[in-house]
């Protein structure tokens, strides 16, 4: 038995067409999940704070 590569081409986006609505829910997990857990375990690394501004929060702090 030999692997047409076509065929085998031709299921899979016939598979994906099929079951697209799932595909992209489930692509949209693995893009958007990764994401808000940093922004919520790691907020600093989402959204830093540029230098300057760090200077000057630092010397309002005092």
């Amino acid at each position: 038995m030999k692997l047409d590569m076509g065929q085998a081409w031709t299921h899979a986006t016939s598979m994906l067409g099929a079951n697209r609505e799932l595909v992209i829910i489930i692509a949209g997990l693995f893009l958007f999940l990764p994401q808000f857990a940093l922004a919520v375990f790691v907020p600093e690394a989402v959204n830093p704070a540029p230098p300057l501004r760090r200077v000057i929060l630092a010397m309002f702090k005092r």
